[in-house]
């Protein structure tokens, strides 16, 4: 069953353990892969944050949506706004990222977009009508991400971007020879 209060105004969170379980992520992946074949959009761009639960949560819906048939840019964890980036710059018609934002650590969730704008209000709902008629129907129906139907793997970055969301993912601090080479071409930073 549902936990109905997980369906927000303008994303999906909830308890990452007792809300987002297998069942209801499952159930979220085929109710958004119905939606995204009506409106044409064939491919996904998903990313994830760095709690604990976000890779079992983007591996269920990734596998979800695999094996209905919509293809998956998997830009790995990365800030929200890197989505954003992903949905103007890569090949794709749709984004979906694993998180809860400022929530506690035990929460998760999804943040949606069709096109080039996230989804929110009665989209979000609409999802939460087909996801709740999909557990309540036959389990024949309700595939488990794991089904032998898989379509194919997650797909490489379109390699005109990936440079780019590459080093915007893996970001880490310059070296020290790095931070001297621009102290010398532009100063010591200064602080107000």
């Amino acid at each position: 069953m549902i936990n109905e209060s997980i369906f927000r105004e303008y994303d999906i969170r909830g308890n990452a353990e007792t809300d987002l379980d297998e069942k209801t992520v499952t159930a979220i992946g085929q109710a958004l892969a119905e939606m995204l074949r009506e409106k044409g959009a064939t491919t996904l761009a998903m990313g994830r944050d760095v709690r604990l639960t976000s890779p079992r949560i983007s591996r269920t819906l990734s596998d979800t949506l695999l094996s209905s048939g919509i293809s998956i840019i998997d830009i790995g964890t990365v800030p929200t706004p890197l989505l954003y980036y992903a949905l103007f710059t890569l090949p794709v018609s749709a984004g979906a990222m694993i998180t809860a934002s400022h929530n506690p650590s035990p929460d998760n969730g999804i943040k949606l977009a069709i096109g080039r704008d996230t989804i929110y209000g009665r989209t979000i709902l609409e999802i939460k009508n087909r996801a709740k008629a999909l557990l309540s129907s036959p389990p024949h129906l309700l595939r488990s991400p794991g089904s032998p139907d898989r379509v194919s793997p997650v797909r490489r970055l379109h390699s005109g971007h990936s440079r780019a969301l590459r080093t915007a993912s893996t970001f880490r601090k310059p070296s020290p020879e790095s931070r001297r080479r621009l102290r010398k071409r532009h100063g010591r930073p200064r602080c107000p």
